[in-house]
């Protein structure tokens, strides 16, 4: 298990620790340097910096970046003037989050609100904690 993730995260980038709560925003041009890099390199002292400071038991320091997995940005996740699937709000910005499926009608994309991304991600939250 790699012991960081960075990733495109709504209009954000995120730099997250499996397991571990809340996380910090990276610049996009931080993320952008942590992709261009190899993942045998060491650690940018700034990526170090930033770790010890949100997760002071974690040292990255000269450890290679192969501990971070880096996820590329999605080119399906844009924002579009939708209707949400959960809040059932029409006319609002929403994001795919993923497909729906029923048995009897098949596959659908479900689209949500910002409100309802952030509920479904304490929900999934709530879920690991259990």
């Amino acid at each position: 298990m790699h012991q960081l993730m960075a990733a495109p995260f709504l209009e954000q980038h995120v730099l997250v620790r499996p397991g571990s709560r809340g996380g910090a925003l990276l610049p996009e041009t931080r993320y952008d340097e942590l992709r261009a890099l190899d993942p045998s390199e060491p650690a940018p002292p700034w990526l170090a910096q930033a770790v010890t400071e949100r997760w002071p038991d974690l040292d990255v320091t000269d450890q290679f970046l192969g501990g971070v997995l880096l996820r590329p940005p999605s080119v399906e996740r844009k924002w579009i003037n939708g209707w949400c699937w959960r809040c059932e709000a029409s006319d609002v910005p929403v994001l795919w989050v993923g497909p729906i499926q029923s048995l009897e009608y098949g596959e659908a994309p479900f689209n949500c609100c910002l409100p309802c991304i952030r509920r479904l991600e304490a929900l999934v939250f709530a879920h690991q904690r259990t």
